[in-house]
């Protein structure tokens, strides 16, 4: 009898402990999720963009205060229109049931950030200090596809290697609409801004540490700087960042036919190549090439802090003396600038023709050399560079490059190492 009562008690507290470890795991492991989303979500907000002569919705993105909560940080990108066309469009964001407008004060273009003044104070987030360890749990908050604030889970996977500039790789789902959003730490500190997606969960954020700088300039009182004069400064300065980098470096040669063509002088710049042989016109034709992975945005009609380099070599057997030079002028004819560019912000090639003689190692060429002017930021230019070479009969390879936004000086430097670089076997 004892025993039987002996093990009924012990049943009995059995299920009184599983009861309290049940209520408590329910306390503690709440979703995380849900809880930064009710804590937050009045920190974050939509931001449109409005035509005014239309009075219509031109585009839209995410926000968040910051500061003492009269400051809203979001994606350059988000208020470009605003930056390039002030008397055109204007930025609205709607709170707490009232539309609010929002004055543009600072941009960063290099990191695609902007900081905005409000007539409101609202809730401001707290940006982090520190950066998250790698495979730290983060919430991506924005509102994707104009369907209402939305948050994503994902994590923390460190700096992206391979760009001149940097970013965080976040392996959660970031859709258009999200941009300029936070990404907050299970702190609720804001550690990235969302920039970027390139689908399959992989999604990239700007460092809190940029929008730190850019809040103190803010707080500074650097809008009275015209917000043309600073992009200009910005794009000059990473222009010249990435050309040191390149021109410090050893360039790698690679052959490509007959020829010897320039490698992957960084791990910023992406490579490929291809080959094609036509059996009908005996034309063996090899391409290589390599460009920066990321550019500068500037607006929907114009990026910058472009580079680009590539080489075409072509080998016709049995082909007439000379043309194979012929063939390959006409190719040349066809070579563009890699960055898009309206003639709202850059002016016309001017170009000039040279014939650069080759020693026995370097190969002889005709080079056409184009510039254009930026019109919006002076002293700044995009430069289009063609070569065909000219030495033998039925071996020609082209080489070409653009560099985009970049000083008279810079442009100069980058050419000179160019043509050393070039040679035969």
């Amino acid at each position: 009898m004892i025993a039987f009562v002996s093990a009924k008690i012990s049943h009995v507290f059995t299920l009184l402990i599983s009861g309290v470890f049940m209520l408590y795991v329910s306390f503690v492991c709440a979703n995380p999720a849900e809880e930064v989303y009710a804590k937050y979500n009045n920190s974050i907000v939509q931001v449109k963009i409005v035509e005014v002569n239309a009075e219509s919705q031109s585009s839209l993105g995410t926000g968040f205060f910051i500061g003492d909560g009269a400051y809203l940080a979001t994606n350059y990108h988000v208020v470009a229109s605003v930056a390039m066309e002030p008397e055109k469009y204007r930025i609205e964001v709607e709170y707490q049931g009232d539309k609010h407008l929002l004055q543009l004060l600072v941009v960063d273009v290099v990191n695609d950030l902007a900081v905005l003044r409000s007539s409101i104070e609202g809730e401001p987030l707290i940006l982090a200090e520190k950066v998250p360890t790698k495979g730290s749990k983060l919430y991506s908050i924005g509102n994707p596809l104009d369907l209402g604030m939305t948050l994503v889970e994902g994590n923390y996977n460190g700096l992206v290697a391979d760009r001149f500039f940097d970013q965080i790789h976040f392996a959660g789902a970031i859709n258009s609409g999200m941009s300029g959003g936070p990404t907050l730490s299970e702190a609720g500190e804001v550690v990235g801004i969302n920039v970027a997606s390139a689908g399959n969960q992989v999604g990239f954020l700007v460092p809190v540490k940029y929008l730190h700088t850019l809040l103190a300039r803010a707080q500074a009182g650097d809008e009275k700087i015209a917000i043309n004069q600073d992009i200009r400064r910005q794009i000059h300065e990473a222009t010249t960042y990435m050309l040191d980098r390149l021109l410090d470096d050893e360039w790698p040669r690679e052959n490509i036919g007959q020829a010897v063509a320039i490698g992957q002088v960084d791990p910023a710049v992406e490579c490929w190549g291809e080959s094609h042989k036509d059996e009908e016109t005996k034309l063996n034709v090899i391409s290589k090439g390599c460009k920066n992975r990321e550019s500068v945005y500037i607006s929907h009609e114009f990026q910058s802090g472009y580079i680009e380099y590539e080489f075409h070599y072509h080998e016709g057997e049995g082909w007439p003396s000379a043309s194979i030079y012929r063939y390959m002028s006409l190719n040349a004819g066809n070579a563009r600038p890699g960055n898009r560019a309206s003639k709202d912000f850059v002016g016309n090639y001017e170009c000039m023709e040279e014939v650069v003689k080759g020693d026995e190692a370097h190969l002889k060429a005709k080079v056409m050399y184009c510039v254009r002017p930026y019109l919006k930021f002076k002293g700044l230019y995009d430069v289009l560079y063609m070569a065909v070479s000219l030495d033998r009969e039925q071996q020609s390879i082209l080489s070409h490059y653009t560099l985009a936004g970049v000083s008279k000086k810079n442009a100069d430097r980058f050419l000179e190492r160019f043509l050393t670089e070039l040679n035969w076997q």
